[in-house]
């Protein structure tokens, strides 16, 4: 009885009002999500995904310092600018970044622990686990992963060139403009058919079917324009690049040339697990998407200068 009277109510004026209210707050929420851990958060997200032991934050080492001020000087970034630009070691095998060169908060770049490494001496083997099981070293599989952490000095520079130049493109304020515009379509849509039709008048499964509808559409759309947006500010970095300095031309084909090693030993060491992330070639597996330039066109876009970079 209660739930007929609270149906009831949101068919109101003033029912459509709260769903309205609650509309334009989901959206601010959205929004939040995304802005909050790229600015004001920037520091907390930093501190969540850095690298510690033994309680302590691991500072980053001088080589690694020098290398990310390198790449800066080669992408010829003013020195009032550089300080936006925050190093710090980060946990895991992967570089990353959070944050935008557009904001006063600036961005932070997590450089992976295997940067450090000079040759496989350097590699502590046994604190090193795969589906937190421990890896066989002296299969190939074992010995093509363990090359593949040991990251040459030039792709290290281009590895951390790319993610300052993602952070200053406007990439940020487009997935943010995108995820908050699709969900408020949504709603304007479903408000107006609602409207036009009588949906109101209708049974309430007619109206769940309109909405899961055009939920899944404002899905599909705003995944898509993240993927493509990604995609575009990859080749276009890619480009940069390659054309700004040999270094970055020669540590692009290195880069991927270890990322995709390193893809192909996990693909085998994982077994089902491994087929279903990577492919035989090294590329990450996609179902539907297309998250990123493929990795395996990447590299051949470094080792050949006549070869042009596509999405497909």
């Amino acid at each position: 009885m209660n739930f007929q009277r609270l149906s009831a109510w949101f068919l109101k004026d003033s029912g459509k009002q709260f769903v309205f209210g609650c509309a334009v707050a989901t959206s601010i929420g959205i929004g939040c999500l995304q802005v909050l851990p790229n600015t004001f958060l920037l520091d907390k997200y930093m501190e969540i995904v850095r690298l510690y032991q033994n309680g302590f934050t691991v500072p980053l080492p001088r080589p690694l310092l020098e290398r990310f001020k390198k790449a800066m000087d080669l992408l010829e970034i003013e020195e009032v600018d550089k300080k936006q630009f925050q190093p710090f070691m980060g946990c895991g095998f992967d570089i990353f970044s959070r944050g935008t060169s557009y904001s006063q908060f600036g961005a932070v770049i997590g450089l992976p622990i295997n940067y450090t490494y000079i040759d496989e001496d350097h590699i502590e083997k046994s604190r090193i686990k795969v589906l937190d099981h421990s890896v066989a070293w002296e299969t190939d599989d074992g010995e093509r992963l363990l090359r593949s952490l040991i990251v040459s000095e030039n792709a290290q520079i281009y590895a951390i060139a790319r993610e300052i130049k993602m952070r200053q493109t406007p990439k940020y304020f487009i997935d943010l403009i995108s995820s908050m515009g699709m969900f408020m379509g949504m709603y304007s849509v479903g408000n107006h058919m609602n409207n036009k039709y009588n949906l109101y008048a209708k049974s309430r499964g007619v109206r769940l079917i309109l909405y899961g509808l055009l939920g899944s559409f404002a899905l599909v759309s705003y995944l898509f324009i993240k993927d493509a947006n990604q995609v575009f500010f990859e080749n276009k970095i890619d480009t940069f690049l390659k054309n700004k300095s040999p270094v970055f031309q020669e540590g692009g084909k290195e880069f991927y040339d270890s990322i995709l090693n390193r893809n192909i030993a996990l693909r085998s060491i994982m077994g089902k697990v491994g087929e279903y992330h990577y492919t035989i070639a090294g590329n990450e597996n996609y179902t539907f998407r297309q998250k990123h330039l493929p990795l395996v066109q990447r590299k051949a876009f470094f080792a050949d200068s006549g070869l042009p970079l596509q999405s497909a």
